[in-house]
């Protein structure tokens, strides 16, 4: 049968570098709506247990994609936000070495990543008693997720793993 939907996804990457004596503390934070679009297949081993197996693309939509770094450098605290999407800096402090260190990883200050992906996708999944549910799965990403000039140098896809449990009623 057919399976579509609505997911939220959350996606956060601590980052800890120290780059010519500065420490740089902060994450990469993304938010993304996605609609799968699966094919399923329910194969019944027993009266209570069962086997699923479906694949199909899954279309994605990124709403946020943030880097927030902080560092202390005496009794100053400078802080940069960088929306990956648009390109727009947020500062606070004085942000001139932190707003240096962006510029030399190649980040600033323009958008780098396209908001829009397809992942191709697959997952097994067991059902007992028809009520729990166990999956296990991987889903691809098609498109280059680097744009502009970044994209003819580098290529960086959404590379997926899911472990879930459910309870349904």
């Amino acid at each position: 049968y057919f399976q579509t939907g609505l997911n939220y996804y959350y996606q956060n990457q601590p980052r800890n570098d120290t780059d010519e004596g500065l420490r740089i503390v902060g994450d990469w934070e993304e938010h993304h709506v996605g609609i799968p679009l699966r094919l399923k297949y329910d194969l019944h081993l027993l009266d209570r247990v069962g086997l699923t197996f479906d694949a199909g693309p899954t279309l994605l939509m990124g709403l946020s994609s943030k880097f927030k770094y902080k560092t202390k450098i005496g009794d100053n605290v400078s802080g940069v936000d960088y929306n990956l999407y648009n390109g727009k800096l947020d500062s606070t402090g004085d942000a001139s070495v932190l707003g240096k260190w962006m510029e030399s990883t190649g980040m600033y200050p323009e958008g780098r990543l396209g908001r829009f992906d397809v992942m191709l996708g697959a997952s097994v999944g067991a059902n007992f008693f028809h009520v729990l549910e166990v999956r296990i799965g991987y889903d691809w990403g098609l498109i280059n997720r680097y744009r502009k000039d970044v994209a003819d140098l580098y290529t960086m896809r959404r590379g997926q793993f899911t472990l879930s449990a459910g309870i349904r009623f």
